[in-house]
């Protein structure tokens, strides 16, 4: 019985990213991640992924606080369209193992900051990127990021009226250019 606190529960949790922000932890299913990352109340917070995400919208999945998007192994993918953006002023950094992936556009386009510690960025459709940095700011410093267009014509990383991209460290790849 449980009322006298004895006994045990099973809870089944289908989350897909545990977000840490501070002292609180939540969970978030693939539903609610477009909006988790639209909620100023996870500014500062780390999203850890826990397990795979497809996406079948043509909308991103748009980043639009401060945040850490820990990869934790898993992988993003995206069947129709880009598969991440970042806003505005956002600051964002991506991390871990794990891979974002567009069948059928631009694996990551940056609007915002963005620095890379970690992960793969593939486009697997020609004319587009895995990454494209547009009027944001991009520091890839992990050794292990990489960012490449797998498909017959496109482009690893695109800068176009970028504020900033330094490149420390990855590897870059596309049959059009690798940048």
């Amino acid at each position: 019985s449980m009322a006298d606190g004895a006994g045990a529960v099973n809870v089944n949790i289908s989350a897909v990213a545990k977000i840490e922000n501070g002292s609180t932890t939540t969970y978030v299913d693939e539903s609610g991640l477009d909006a988790a990352f639209a909620d100023t109340n996870n500014t500062g917070a780390t999203f850890t992924l826990l397990d795979d995400v497809t996406r079948t919208t043509t909308t991103p999945l748009n980043i639009k606080v401060n945040c850490t998007l820990d990869l934790g192994g898993h992988t993003i993918t995206c069947t129709d369209g880009t598969a991440i953006s970042t806003f505005g002023q956002t600051n964002v950094t991506i991390q871990g193992t794990g891979e974002i992936v567009s069948e059928s556009g631009h694996a990551l386009v940056v609007v915002g900051s963005v620095t890379l510690e970690g992960g793969t960025f593939t486009s697997n459709k020609e004319n587009c990127i895995g990454v494209n940095v547009n009027y944001g700011t991009l520091s890839v410093i992990g050794e292990n990021v990489v960012i490449q267009n797998t498909s017959n014509g496109g482009y690893g990383l695109a800068v176009n009226n970028a504020q900033s991209v330094q490149l420390s460290a990855g590897t870059y790849s596309g049959t059009a250019g690798a940048i």
